[in-house]
């Protein structure tokens, strides 16, 4: 079973009912939409069409709108493609026109009056360059591409250490974080979040439209937001590395080592940590990934992360299905030879920062499952929060939650190990054994005879009272007519491995 969740840019390529059902089929645990492109139209034929996939196939996929944010973008341009070739001019203009080599709209109204010649402008996540030789007047600046290529319409536009005084959220954000209320979206991704109190505000702002229960992703592009990485993380519910605004704010050398120290600290916290961005890049037209691509997934997951997530390459890429498939091999892989068993017990990081009885009873499930040789921990939780518990300390077996609200349901999808049920609610102890089990053994993740460690809490049906341990075993008769699961890749214990502990890195911020 693999363990790191992944999440799936939906787009132009992968919008088609067919497209998407094989997408959810493939493993997609989460469903982004990027609210930098499209209009309410457009997502909102992909959302209806994931949520009536996911009540037909019965699987847990979260949905998360990711805001525009206070970013700067090129207009549209000609075809939708133009190249830019070294050594041309560019003009940049603040009026809306339609892109050309030689004339390029932006989205920032006062970016004349902020730039210098002499000073870089990024296109495109930096893959282009221009050069700022002249400011023409309040509207127009001259530059010259230092680094060309092709570019499509509406690409990023940085200008490292430029401060714009943008709002965060912009008035865009407000509208679409409400329409994020309205349709039932489980997450909300902030970009370009940098300081907690954008976090605060968004919040607020969802709870005003009825949305308090909805998941808030900081996304951290800049070094604002790692300078105030800490409080950003205490104020969000979970935390994107969003490397391609990062390593043009940072020299690309620095990206690796700020990654592990995000993921790292994400880990410690109990909250998901997301490494994002080009991952599979070249699989946006090519079938098979760089073995540097492989890699890349691969260490993300020795970082713990929590979810690894596709860009372009599900987007508008020729082969979205194939991303997946190829993702979740990977991770399948890379999973397997950690030694979890061993990093639980030997790191002594599971312990640290946390005095809450939730967290002691969780801590000591995972112990009681590895000392009698459990099969999965069966959590039964309102609100999450118990799942959530376990899959910070990464133990080596599955976390089957056993949740009976909807959105707290496909929530969970994004957490690290954790396998969500959706179930009835339990009215009595007794009903609360049983079930759970059956329930549990619905996944195919067990067999006949199997023990697994129960965590609940009593009195049933109270929130937050995760105060007891059980084990139980699985009868012959819960798993009558359950396929079950596909076996993970085995590698012999010898051969398994202890991700080196990276906590002392230098710090971030």
């Amino acid at each position: 079973m693999r363990k790191t969740k992944i999440i799936v840019t939906l787009g132009p390529a992968a919008e088609e009912e067919q497209v998407l059902r094989d997408l959810i089929l493939a493993g997609m645990n989460v469903a982004r939409l990027d609210f930098s492109h499209g209009d309410y139209e457009e997502h909102g034929r992909r959302l209806e069409r994931v949520k009536r996939l996911r009540r037909e196939l019965g699987r847990p996929v979260g949905l998360l709108l990711d805001t525009k944010g206070p970013e700067i973008r090129t207009g549209p341009v000609v075809d939708d493609r133009i190249t830019l070739v070294p050594g041309a001019a560019v003009v940049l203009t603040t009026e809306p026109v339609l892109g050309t080599a030689e004339r390029l709209s932006v989205s920032f109204p006062d970016l004349p009056r902020a730039v210098q010649p002499g000073q870089i402008v990024l296109l495109d996540d930096g893959l282009l360059q221009l050069e700022v030789t002249g400011v023409r007047n309040e509207r127009e600046i001259d530059t010259v591409v230092r680094v060309g290529g092709t570019m499509r319409g509406k690409r990023s536009v940085n200008v490292p250490l430029l401060r714009t005084n943008l709002p965060n959220p912009t008035p865009k954000d407000v509208a679409d974080l409400k329409f994020a209320v309205a349709q039932g979206f489980d997450f909300v991704a902030v970009s370009f979040t940098e300081t907690p109190e954008t976090i605060h505000e968004v919040r607020r702002v969802l709870s005003q439209a009825g949305g308090a229960k909805i998941k808030i992703i900081a996304k951290i592009e800049n070094e604002t937001g790692l300078r105030n990485f800490r409080a950003i993380l205490d104020a969000a519910d979970g935390i994107m590395v969003a490397r391609g605004d990062l390593g043009v704010e940072l020299p690309p050398e620095e990206v690796p080592i700020v990654q592990k120290d995000l993921i790292r600290q994400c880990y410690l916290a109990g909250k998901p940590g997301i490494t994002a961005t080009q991952m599979l890049h070249t699989m946006t037209t090519n079938p098979r990934p760089t073995r540097a691509e492989v890699s890349d997934v691969a260490n993300a997951i020795y970082d713990s992360s929590s979810a690894v997530m596709l860009s372009g390459e599900t987007s508008v890429g020729h082969h979205p299905v194939i991303c997946v498939e190829t993702m979740g091999r990977i991770a399948e892989r890379a999973e397997a030879a950690i030694d979890y068993q061993a990093a639980f017990f030997g790191n002594g990081t599971h312990a640290a920062g946390h005095t809450d009885t939730t967290f002691a009873i969780t801590n000591a499930a995972i112990t009681t499952a590895y000392n009698i040789g459990a099969r999965a921990v069966v959590a039964v939780s309102e609100t999450g929060y118990t799942a959530r518990m376990l899959s910070r300390l990464r133990p080596g077996i599955p976390i089957i939650a056993i949740v009976d609200d909807e959105q707290v349901f496909h929530q969970l999808a994004i957490n690290w190990g954790v396998v969500p049920v959706l179930g009835p609610r339990f009215r009595t102890l007794e009903e609360l054994h049983v079930q759970s089990v059956r329930l549990a053994a619905q996944t195919g993740l067990l067999l006949p005879d199997d023990q697994v460690v129960l965590v609940a809490g009593l009195p049933v049906g109270r929130s937050g009272s995760t105060n007891m341990i059980k084990v139980e075993r699985v009868e012959e008769r819960f798993c009558r007519g359950v396929p079950a699961a596909a076996p993970s890749p085995y590698i012999a214990p010898e051969r398994r491995f202890v991700p080196a502990d990276v906590s002392d890195l230098p710090a971030c911020a």
